[in-house]
């Protein structure tokens, strides 16, 4: 292979990355073209912070990665609402590491929404 033809493999693999973007937000796995549709439909549902309440800056996040587990990227049992104005995204979601992630987060949600909805004034 010669030197022009190396640069131009080189160039098509940079263009591709960058006409799917989004997928550099997930360790590089390509998104599904249907999670555009699945996260809107969810976030109609779902829309606002399962922990605090908030409906700023909400993210629809996947408790088990997409990255690790990309079967379960449209799976809505996999999904759950978290806002990013508190930081329950970070904190929840991924324990204050976006390289973790927290399989309880559920549990820990219905635990930390009843602390806040209950807590003294």
């Amino acid at each position: 292979m010669n030197m022009i033809e190396k640069i131009l493999q080189f160039l098509i693999s940079i263009l591709q990355r960058w006409q799917n973007r989004e997928s550099l937000k997930v360790f590089g796995t390509a998104r599904s073209s249907q999670w555009p549709r699945v996260r809107n439909e969810y976030f109609q549902q779902n829309p606002q912070c399962v922990i605090c309440g908030s409906v700023k800056s909400l993210q629809i996040h996947h408790i088990l990665p997409f990255h690790k587990f990309p079967e379960l990227e449209l799976d809505k049992r996999n999904l759950i609402t978290l806002c990013d104005e508190k930081q329950c995204h970070l904190r929840f979601g991924h324990l204050y590491n976006f390289a973790s992630y927290n399989d309880e987060i559920r549990e820990d949600a219905t635990q930390w929404r009843n602390k806040i909805m209950s807590r003294p004034q």
